[in-house]
């Protein structure tokens, strides 16, 4: 199956309430696979330290900083249970907080 340009159109006032209605699954394979596709409220560097600390605490057992332990072993853990990682709406608030701290 070959996966087409989607164009989506929303009202103004869905931008401004944007933190009140996320929630993100990531695919199996990733976000880059839909990088073309679609643009996604994820900024690269978010991605980085995403994969960084997922990485990190997956291969070496590497604990995450305090502030992102949370969503950081809560991907880890749907990534050891065989499916497919979720990033929740509190969760994203925090990676993306950290993301801009430590930017």
């Amino acid at each position: 199956m070959q996966i087409k340009r989607l164009n989506v159109s929303l009202p103004s006032w869905v931008f401004h309430r944007k933190i009140e209605v996320m929630y993100l699954v990531i695919g199996p394979d990733g976000l880059p696979k839909f990088k073309d596709i679609l643009e996604l409220g994820i900024t690269e560097q978010l991605m980085n330290v995403v994969s960084k600390h997922v990485n990190a605490y997956i291969k070496e057992g590497t604990l995450p900083p305090h502030d992102i332990m949370s969503p950081i072993l809560n991907i880890a853990d749907d990534i050891f249970a065989g499916k497919t990682p979720t990033i929740r709406s509190g969760d994203y608030i925090s990676l993306q907080q950290y993301a801009a701290r430590v930017g």
